[in-house]
């Protein structure tokens, strides 16, 4: 990971500005306070920050399901490959329905892996 320095940067969020009207309750206290965008990347001690708040295990298990959703995720676009190089699979059902069963067991995978995060996360 050389070259990306103390700083990865990520796409930057925007926060509503502050209206003229915003709420007060019935003491004239305001309600809400202004808010501003920062622009930027996200510096490392904020990771770190992060880290430190959810502890060991739960910063891995959250790597892990993020790492099992996206092989699941590879993995279904690999099967379409496969699946529409196949020159049966328009022509026979039996072949289609094989190729469109483990289709759609890698997009149940996909979204079923937040079950394996939270074994995980309780064991």
């Amino acid at each position: 990971m050389s070259g990306l320095g103390s700083r990865l940067f990520v796409p930057c969020l925007y926060v509503a500005k502050k209206d003229d009207d915003d709420e007060e309750d019935d003491h004239g206290v305001r309600l809400t306070k202004a808010e501003k965008a920062e622009k930027g990347g996200v510096t490392l001690a904020i990771y770190k920050d992060f880290y430190n708040s959810f502890g060991l295990i739960f910063s891995i298990g959250t790597i892990f399901a993020f790492a099992v959703y996206q092989g699941f995720a590879i993995g279904g676009n690999m099967w379409l490959s496969v699946w529409t190089a196949d020159p049966e699979a328009s022509t026979s059902d039996q072949v289609r329905n094989k190729y469109l069963g483990i289709f759609g067991l890698f997009g149940l995978l996909q979204v079923r892996r937040q079950d394996i995060f939270f074994v995980f996360r309780h064991a």
